[in-house]
């Protein structure tokens, strides 16, 4: 019995290890399993600009040319609603 209980614990800890120190395996884990978990952050770059009524936009595209802009990270598991009634 001592030895299947070490032989179990030797297998979690060589899992264990794999996971930790293989950055193939840790990145293969983490995007098969915490993809739709909330447990890992999903990024995405988006643009922040005003129109020309000075209105602001959120976008995946910049703006066209001329007009400034500032690059923001927005997180791809949220939902942005606008609150305002219109």
């Amino acid at each position: 019995m001592k030895g299947f209980m070490a032989l179990v614990f030797l297998i979690i800890v060589a899992g264990a290890a794999g996971y930790f120190f293989n950055p193939d395996i840790k990145n293969m884990i983490d995007e098969q399993l915490f993809y739709n978990t909330g447990m890992k952050n999903h990024e995405s770059i988006g643009y922040k600009w005003q129109n020309e009524d000075g209105v602001w936009q959120l976008t995946q595209t910049p703006p066209a040319e001329g007009i400034e802009y500032e690059k923001v990270k927005v997180r791809d598991d949220w939902n942005v609603m606008n609150l305002r009634p219109k």
